[in-house]
């Protein structure tokens, strides 16, 4: 089981870029990061710091994350920490600024029957 996608396919860090970037009418990671050659199989973290660079160069400040991942399988209680650790040393936040949601489908629809993985981003930005 996993992603497949032009990058690594990473369902929470491409949310997470389209979150932080449309706080701001910066576009979407596709627009930033469109499928060529020079972005096939890059890791979504380099994306991700890259629009963390852009931020900081732009003088604007995380607040905090809200993230709900929407999958079937696997559970997510032991994962959720992890996650939030280690978007907040990417982000260069607090830890405490993350939270991290499990839902499922009750096994309705593709996410449900483990053929697709959802996740939706809210982030709160100011600048400084």
């Amino acid at each position: 089981m996993g992603t497949v996608g032009h990058s690594d396919g990473d369902p929470v860090i491409h949310a997470l870029i389209d979150s932080l970037l449309g706080s701001k009418k910066l576009g979407d990671i596709g627009t930033l990061f469109p499928n060529s050659k020079k972005y096939k199989n890059k890791r979504s973290t380099f994306f991700l710091k890259k629009i963390i660079n852009l931020f900081e160069a732009k003088n604007i400040k995380i607040n905090n994350i809200d993230i709900n991942i929407i999958t079937q399988k696997p559970n997510l209680k032991k994962y959720k920490k992890i996650i939030s650790k280690n978007l907040a040393r990417i982000c260069n936040i607090n830890e405490k600024k993350i939270s991290v949601k499990g839902k499922t489908t009750d096994r309705l629809g593709n996410v449900g029957k483990n053929k697709a993985i959802a996740c939706e981003v809210i982030t709160s930005v100011s600048n400084y």
